[in-house]
Order: C-alpha cells, then structure tokens, then sequence
C-alpha cells in the first residue's frame, strides 16, 4: 500500500550509452542494439514528423541537439524503437515480455450525453486500427473518481466492450462495475516474477486505485487530476514510453492545485507516459451552434464561445504528445496517436550539469531537419533516482534527510506503534509530532488570525535502504487571534498506518516550518518482530486527545476508537497538574482458541519501585476481535520525577507485556 506515491519526477532516468544508429533508408529498420546505461545519463523518447504529419524514421543521432537548461548536451545515442522492439534500457530479453508491451490506457472523464457519443465513435474508431498483439489497452471513467472498467489487455474485444460501457453507462454502475473489478484483482494478484507480465498489469491497475483513494482522502480533493496523477505514476514500472488519451472537456485546475498539476506532468514525464488530451467539446461545436441559433431565433443572446482547452493543451504538449481538438476529420490525429504507439526515438545524452540539486531541468530537443515538428517532454527533476517521486514541497525535506548531519533546528518526535492486524503482517501506526510553539505564525490582520504552513515527509525504508512507503504532507494550521497561545502550547501531530513482514526498518523523517525555513531530520530503527501464539497486546500509547470520527474515517486506521479517533502523543513529558488527567490507550488481540477473558493489569513504576497498580475490567470484544482500551489518571496522583507505565495482559496459559516511560516535569 503506497500513500502518497504519484507526485513529481525526482529524475527522467538512469539511462543509456551506446545505440547504432537506424539505418536513413525508408521502411523498415535495420536491427538494432538497445540504448545501455553504465552512466547518469537521461533517456528521452521524441517523435519528430515532417510538414506534412508523416513521422521520420531516418535520424541519426547528428541530426539531433538536447539544451538541458538552455547549455548543449551531449548526445549519446540514439535509436528507433518500433514495432516489437524492446522499450526502455538494457539489452534485449526474451524472457521478459514487460518490454515488448506497448501500455495505453483510454481515461474518459464525466461527460455530458452528446460528448460521451463523441468519445464512443472516436475510441472505437481508434480500436478500428491494427494495435497489434503487443499494445495492451485499460479503459477508465474519471467522474472525477479513477474507476476501472476494463484492465489491461490485449484482447481488444474485451477493451471494445469496455469503450461500449464507459460512453454508454449510467455513472453509478460504472462505479460499482470498478468495485467489483477491484475486488476482483485483489483476490487474484500474487507476488509474481518481474517476467509475468499479466500479474505485473494487475498489480499495478489496482496499485493505481488504491494510491487515488488513499490520495483523495489524505487531500481531502476529488478531482480528475489526483485520478490522472495515480495512473501515470504506477506505470513507472514498465520501460518504454506509454500512452494516455484523456477524453474531457477540459481539466480544471483551481489555485489550489496548480502544483499537483504541475506535478502530474513531472510525474507522466518520470513514467514515460504521453498524454493526447481530446477537447470534447470541439467536436460538438455543431450541436452549440445549433442551440446559438435556436436561441437567436428566440430573441436570446446566443452562448458563449468555448474557450482554447489551455490545461488540455498543456498537459498533452509537455508530456510528449498532442492536443486533440476540432478538425475536419477526427480520425486524422487518432491515426497519428496510433503511429506514436508504434515508432518513437530513443535518445540518451548526458547532461552538462550532473549534480543532484532537486531543481526542475528543462530539456528542448532540436533537429537540424527543416520543417519538423518535434513531440518531446518538458523536462525532468535532478534527483536520484531511487528517490521515486516527490511533491515540489518535499524537495528540502529530501535534501536534508540526505544531508550529513542531518538538520535540527527544532525538536520533533517520530515513531512507529505496533498492532496486530488480521493476517500475516503487523500493522504500525507511524507518528510525526512537532511542537506548535516552534513553529512561525503570521498574522493576517485583516481577519484577525494566524497562519502557519507545515511540512513532512516520512521515509518508511528497508534493510537495504529501498523505499517501501512515502508518507507525506503540506499542511496548514490557522487559528483566530484569541485562540492561537493555546494553539501554540499545542503540537502538530499527524498519523500514518501500514502493514509490514518482520524484518528491519528505518523510518526517516523530516519537518519544515514553511514560513522560516527551518527543517528538521530524524532516523530511527523500526525492528519488527514476529508475534507469538496466544494473547498479544500492542505498543502502549499516551493520549492527546481523542476526536469524533469523521464519516469518511479509513476503516483500516489502527487508532479508531469506539468512542472516537485516538490522537497518540510521542511526547511523554508533561508539566506536574493539580487537575487533568493522564490517557493511555492500547489494544489487545485475545487468542480465538482460549475460552478464558483476557485480563488487563496496569502497573506504575518510579524509580524501580511500584507506586500503582490497577487491573480495569476490558470491554468484551466483538466477535472474538481485538478490544481498543482507553482509560485515564489523574495526573494529580503524580509528582515530578520519571515513571514507567507497564501493560500486562494475561489470558489462560498466554501472556503479553508492553511498557512506556513518561516524566513530571516540576
């Protein structure tokens, strides 16, 4: 489960040296050696056609010049990928058919009756062509919601019944339709070898949905961007260049997500995914001028004109492909995407600035050839890249999780809590917490109150150093003039949840306060170890508060409470009171077998000597389930000093004990 995967490029590729180059005579190319990479070299994938839209396959790499931040690079190689070649870098395998498929994927966004039919006879049109064995098509419904309706395939029979039913369909069955294909993929999707393209497609069509919903709840957006964001960033896992035909009437990007759009075309660059955006309304401009003509007979004034589909256009023209808008004939740029499926350049050139400094690099690619249109990506962002992907605002936070030593200018905490979820593996609840009081607020004086943007990024990494989960945020906090010192003698606390196998781990973390520029880095080691038979009892944790749960809570959340959402709190020093109450809260996960109740102590240290002890009666549990505990103290009953709170749970001949340590501070 990835959660805040689909973001920005941190790099085009790692890619290709040495490539002969085609041969310049028309038709079919000579046999070719695949692009290698020993090098940091960047692989680009360019079209180039003449005047009169016919693709030129006769280059060279001479003919070729790439301005990397307007300086020159210097070219390496360059070849034709065409028809069953492989895509991507490396030598030619065989025995691994992810580089001979050619990925398009049919996005249709929520439409109106007339624009719907529009899209039906365009993508059936464009199905009409010889795809070939090798072009493995998806269709989707954005509404705005990423819905599958048909995975990837090669049988275009199945994709033409899918065109049918996305262009065809009410929306609500297009959803429950993409529900039960979800289920159905996570019931069939196995760990496979990277050769098994078939697992490899499913794995990554239900990747792309889970990433979207985890997206939009953690943006709490609902937009066609996050949906498109998700499914080109999954796609980084085959080689090559892909396609996307994005059927829509435009794409709306509000302020607020003016960088996730800028994002999404980094992260379709970073894929190698081409986007041919199909401006709708265009091409039912006939029916709008009949209803102008309807309502001028009728004395009203006619409607507006529809304008230029600009985040269209962008979108397409800097992911490498084009604009499809009102022409005389549709199937003209249709058969021309069709082409650009089948034949593109590979070019590897060496950038003239090789450091790694987290900036967006933009590339222009010239050819000496007159009157050529060239079709290439805008660029790509110098990072390395096993970083994956990233938001702009994460760049520092990478920066300085890489930074020797790492930065700390403000105290935070991070940690991981331990739980028990059904099934092989353990579920943790990751905790980033930053005191409030630390961070810059600034006063806006005409509303009278204060505003503080923060930001995170939280590495969740593998005993060889290999990323398994970003968790990530740009957040702001705000609170009116009369409440911000009480806001302040706060903390910012977020919360992730995960499964992980036994094993070793380091989380790494970073905090920014966005407003003074200061940062913070934490690493920790997360030692995950496998659980026994009998009761089992997870991480204790201190309370902060405890919130209403909100309808759209994710079930899978370990801190969900009957009584609420728990808010852990990682900071266990806390001043002496005379009132308020300390919470702890736990679960504990009875053993089904054992007729027995579990029974619950909890016991008090100071100093190595027992000042407390109470055994609370635990909640029976649902169905022979876990049982979420939450229980108080009054914090009167403690004078300075450290304390060590132990949890010890016993049930038949089973037993499990789990501790943490506080301290009263005078």
């Amino acid at each position: 489960m990835e959660t805040m995967r689909s973001l920005v490029s941190l790099a085009v590729c790692l890619c290709a040296l040495s490539a002969q180059e085609p041969s310049k005579t028309q038709g079919a190319a000579a046999p070719q050696t695949a692009i290698r990479a020993p090098n940091q070299e960047v692989l680009l994938d360019v079209v180039v056609r003449d005047k009169k839209g016919r693709p030129l396959n006769d280059l060279t790499a001479n003919n070729v010049q790439i301005l990397d931040e307007g300086t020159p690079g210097k070219v390496l190689g360059l070849r034709m990928v065409s028809g069953a070649d492989a895509a991507g870098l490396g030598p030619p395998n065989a025995n691994d058919p992810t580089r001979h498929a050619r990925l398009v994927s049919l996005v249709f966004e929520k439409l109106d009756s007339e624009e719907r039919r529009f899209a039906r006879e365009a993508a059936l049109d464009f199905l009409g062509d010889d795809l070939g064995d090798s072009v493995y098509l998806a269709v989707f419904v954005a509404d705005p919601r990423l819905r599958v309706i048909q995975p990837f395939s090669n049988d275009h029979t199945l994709v033409h019944q899918a065109v049918e039913q996305a262009s065809t369909a009410d929306y609500p069955q297009l959803a429950a339709q993409s529900e039960a294909i979800r289920k159905k993929l996570e019931s069939s999707v196995q760990p496979a070898a990277p050769a098994a393209l078939a697992p490899l497609l499913a794995r990554m069509t239900l990747q792309a949905l889970q990433s979207e919903e985890q997206l939009v709840r953690t943006k709490q957006w609902r937009s066609s961007i996050l949906a498109l964001l998700s499914l080109v960033e999954e796609q980084a896992r085959m080689p090559g260049r892909k396609t996307l035909i994005y059927f829509a009437e435009d794409l709306q990007v509000p302020d607020s997500m003016t960088e996730v759009f800028s994002n999404m075309i980094a992260a379709a660059n970073h894929a190698k995914v081409s986007i041919y955006g199909v401006d709708t309304r265009g091409w039912t401009a006939e029916e709008h001028n009949k209803k102008g003509l309807l309502k001028l007979h009728k004395g009203a004034p006619p409607p507006p004109s529809t304008p230029p589909p600009a985040a269209l256009d962008q979108l397409s023209s800097n992911t490498g492909g084009f604009l499809i808008a009102k022409s005389k004939d549709f199937r003209e740029p249709f058969r021309r995407a069709s082409e650009d499926i089948h034949a593109y350049y590979e070019i590897a050139y060496l950038p003239p600035n090789a450091a790694y400094n987290g900036k967006l690099r933009k590339v222009t690619v010239q050819v000496d050839v007159p009157d050529v249109k060239v079709q290439a990506r805008s660029g790509y962002l110098s990072l390395p890249s096993n970083e994956g992907s990233a938001f702009v605002y994460e760049l520092p936070l990478l920066r300085a999780l890489n930074a020797m030593p790492l930065p700390t200018d403000f105290p935070f905490q991070a940690g991981a809590l331990r739980f028990l979820p059904e099934g092989g593996k353990l579920e943790y609840g990751l905790v980033v917490e930053a005191p409030l009081k630390e961070i810059t607020f600034l006063e806006d004086k005409a509303t009278h109150s204060f505003r503080a943007q923060v930001s995170l990024l939280a590495l969740l990494k593998d005993e060889h150093g290999e990323i398994l989960e970003r968790f990530s945020g740009d957040l702001p906090v705000e609170a009116t003039a009369d409440k911000i010192e009480a806001l302040r003698r706060g903390s910012f606390l977020q919360t992730y949840h995960l499964d992980l196998a036994p094993g070793q781990y380091t989380l790494d973390a970073a905090v920014m306060d966005r407003q003074s520029q200061k940062i913070s880095a934490r690493r920790i080691a997360v030692a995950v170890a496998p659980t026994g038979p009998g009761v089992n009892i997870s991480s204790l944790a201190l309370v902060r508060r405890i919130e209403a749960q909100s309808s759209d809570a994710d079930a899978q959340d370990p801190f969900r409470y009957p009584g609420g959402r728990v808010i852990p709190t990682l900071d266990n020093s806390m001043p002496a009171a005379s009132s308020g109450d300390l919470s702890y809260y736990l679960v504990v996960y009875p053993a089904a077998a054992v007729a027995d109740q579990p029974q619950l102590t909890m016991e008090f240290f100071k100093d190595g000597a027992s000042v407390g002890q109470a055994s609370p009666e635990l909640p029976a549990p649902a169905k022979g389930g876990p049982i979420p505990y939450v229980a108080s103290v009054p914090l009167a009953n403690f004078g300075p000093g450290t304390y060590e709170l132990r949890a010890t749970v016993k049930q038949g001949a089973s037993m499990a004990e789990e501790k943490t340590s506080f301290s009263i501070n005078p």
